[in-house]
């Protein structure tokens, strides 16, 4: 009993993070959900992990037909609920679906799978709790599951996911620990009217063509000269929608511009290197755009940062992908139809970060078999279809290239170039690893890109603080 309350004590301590944009993944968006075609390799035995791992046997009863599963609030879960019949009927199966609270379920999982107990046998799981669930000892690897695949015939179920998604959502240490029921990431998001119709202004302004920008200093050039205070012609208010709160959103935002300018907040052995000369530089390119956003800009969150874009007022955002089809949505949108979708600008390559829902079995369950079937089912292809027209955002290749789709959903041709580009937070290198300690690091970095944008300090001090904090949390989680 002391092990597993150690445990429980450690992840209850070290993984109380704030929700990584519930918003992103479409919990906000009341259903609204928000590179080129990837080859369709075939699945390779290298592809499959090597250990050997025993999966348990069905029970031979009734109860080995039923299953628990935990699920988070969200419209992908709401598909979900509306079509478990389907899967009921396939399987033979019975389903008991618990749709709880970001919190609520983060709790349960906490204490399911640090006491290695099973009362849920699949679990939706947000990304940056995997560390301290893998910690546990408690998933379910799914080398049994994948090479059944194989042995099936079935080679691109595994490759239709997206292989960037699937790399930093799906695997930990080059295993197979879930499968990613949702993934998103971060695109420009413009208004393609207005860069039509302002090419000649922008040219005599600033003597080059008005382009989507693909660099930082490109993106602040552009939001200068559509900010009705700078430039009394702009046909908006202001060149961008940005929310600058302290925590997720600063720190998001910060990011994609820190990665698309070069820098890292680590370097390998964890050394801090985010107030090095390409941080102070993408810092100081984060800070101005708060010239260029509305003046309450430094409190709004994701949602109200996408209402004002939604309203007509900026001309440029960089926002979660989950918000475009809000944007789209001839009701409650002025600019359905006037909107372009763009990776964010980077060089010498766009870095927007990811982030996602995953779908992870318990190690501990009597039902292996049955929970494997349905995960198979929640996150394979065909069910994807509908989970794509209903809300949600099952992140597979066949799907972002499928023409009705596209026809559907004008963003998904940027979404896909952009999720093979994504890249994970709290690493030193854009595949990983990363750390357990999410919630310090987003309170920490988040921080200081919010003063930093707010100019209660500048980005040489802001960085600097956030570097003296990033090692002492490195210290306390025995990185150093």
């Amino acid at each position: 009993m002391m092990g597993v309350k150690v445990i429980v004590a450690q992840l209850m301590t070290g993984f109380l993070v704030l929700c990584v944009l519930v918003e992103l993944v479409g919990c906000s968006t009341g259903g609204e959900v928000a590179r080129r075609p990837l080859p369709q390799p075939t699945l390779a035995p290298t592809d499959i992990p090597t250990e050997v791992i025993d999966t348990p046997t069905p029970d031979k009863t009734a109860e080995a037909r039923s299953l628990n599963v935990l699920l988070v609030t969200h419209p992908t879960s709401d598909v979900v609920q509306r079509h478990i019949g389907e899967f009921e009927v396939l399987s033979g199966a019975q389903v008991t679906l618990d749709i709880g609270s970001y919190h609520e379920v983060h709790q349960k999982e906490l204490i399911d799978l640090g006491a290695g107990t099973r009362q849920y046998d699949v679990m939706m799981v947000l990304d940056t709790w995997l560390p301290e669930f893998v910690d546990s000892g408690n998933l379910q690897e799914l080398r049994s599951q994948l090479k059944k695949l194989s042995d099936e015939g079935d080679y691109q179920w595994l490759p239709d996911l997206v292989p960037n998604v699937n790399k930093l959502l799906g695997q930990w240490q080059g295993k197979q620990v879930d499968i990613p029921l949702v993934a998103a990431t971060q695109l420009l998001m413009y208004r393609k009217d207005l860069f039509e119709t302002q090419k000649s202004a922008f040219k005599l302004a600033t003597g080059r063509e008005l382009a989507v920008p693909t660099t930082w200093p490109e993106f602040n050039e552009v939001a200068r000269f559509f900010t009705r205070s700078l430039n009394p012609n702009s046909p908006v208010e202001y060149g961008l929608s940005v929310a600058g709160a302290p925590g997720n959103s600063a720190l998001c935002l910060f990011q994609t511009v820190l990665w698309g300018m070069g820098g890292r907040e680590f370097a390998k052995k964890w050394r801090v290197t985010v107030n090095d000369r390409e941080g102070l530089q993408a810092m100081q390119l984060w800070a101005e755009q708060a010239r260029y956003a509305p003046p309450d800009a430094p409190q709004m969150y994701w949602d109200q940062m996408n209402a004002v874009f939604q309203k007509g007022d900026a001309a440029m955002q960089i926002q979660w992908d989950a918000f475009a089809r809000s944007l789209e949505n001839v009701v409650a949108s002025n600019v359905t139809g006037q909107v372009g979708y763009a990776p964010v600008p980077g060089s010498p390559d766009s870095a927007p970060v990811i982030a996602g829902w995953l779908l992870v079995i318990n190690k501990n369950s009597k039902r292996v078999p049955l929970a494997w079937d349905f995960v198979k089912w929640a996150t394979g292809p065909d069910f994807g279809r509908t989970l794509q027209a209903e809300g949600g955002q099952l992140p597979r290749t066949s799907l972002y290239t499928d023409r009705e789709l596209r026809a559907r959903y004008p963003h998904y041709e940027a979404l896909l170039i952009s999720l093979e580009k994504a890249q994970q937070r709290t690493s030193y290198a854009p595949g990983g690893p990363t750390l357990s300690a999410q919630a310090q690091y987003e309170t920490i970095l988040g921080g200081a890109a919010a003063a930093a944008f707010a100019g209660e300090k500048t980005p040489q001090e802001a960085l600097d603080a956030a570097a003296d904090d990033l090692g002492k949390m490195l210290e306390q989680i025995g990185r150093r």
